[in-house]
């Protein structure tokens, strides 16, 4: 019996809270307390003694164990806690990390603590590592698949290669090499397409002018200034290449 003594007195708490509330009128308690409140309080305090009080009694006698176990659990949850508490900001620090690792993954310089409905609408502000060679690659989603660029403001427009605009969803084998371009092999041509929509980050551009190249003579897909051109502003720092929507 004296093992159960916190659950009755637990039980019994649950019972004084239930009186006051059936007894008191209104939608608050005197001192302004809503009932709701009152009553989640009750049965923490509740649970806390019946469970408290149980393990309590089941370290009866090792009073050493009991301390070092709790304050165990006492820093893991203080721990929990501060995690859930800077989230964002630890967030920023797991995407800068990931980008400095990984040159070409976005990183978000911004944290946006607003409401998910005005999310959509914020200018975003992504950054991007450069790579050993001093150039910036930029992964990136086309029309929902993940394509790998290198980013080349000397090109007039975003250019696939034809696996990548494969990816994308393009049917290359329907496409009209009607464009022409200059390269460092000198003139050949392109096929002009469309895009839905290229995403960086939290940016995002739709409707965005393309060529789709010829069969080899593309290693990478490039990101041109079809694309650059429609964001707020895009400049290096130091080893980064700051986008801004």
């Amino acid at each position: 019996m004296r093992n159960n003594t916190p659950a009755w007195i637990g039980l019994g708490l649950l019972g004084v809270a239930a009186i006051i509330l059936v007894l008191t009128h209104g939608d608050k308690l005197p001192g302004g307390l809503a009932h709701d409140s009152f009553a989640r309080i009750a049965m923490g305090v509740a649970l806390l003694i019946a469970i408290g009080g149980s393990v309590a009694a089941s370290y009866s006698g090792n009073a050493g164990l009991f301390l070092k176990q709790a304050v165990t659990w006492l820093g893991i949850g203080l721990a929990l806690v501060v995690v859930y508490a800077f989230r964002p900001e630890l967030t920023m620090v797991a995407q800068r990390t990931l980008g400095a690792l990984v040159p070409g993954t976005p990183v978000e310089l911004s944290v946006r603590n607003l409401p998910s409905s005005r999310q959509s609408a914020a200018r975003g502000t992504v950054a991007i590592t450069a790579g050993r060679g001093g150039h910036f690659s930029a992964d990136a989603l086309v029309n929902g698949s993940r394509v790998t660029f290198l980013v080349d403001t000397g090109a007039s427009v975003v250019i696939l290669t034809p696996e990548d605009a494969r990816r994308a969803g393009i049917n290359t084998g329907m496409l009209r090499y009607s464009a022409p371009v200059s390269t460092a092999n000198g003139k050949t041509f392109a096929a002009p397409v469309r895009l839905n929509e290229i995403r960086i980050g939290s940016i995002s551009i739709h409707d965005v002018r393309a060529l789709v190249s010829k069969p080899g003579q593309l290693s990478t897909s490039l990101l041109g200034m079809s694309f650059l051109r429609q964001l707020r502003s895009y400049r290096v720092s130091g080893n980064q290449l700051v986008l801004e929507r």
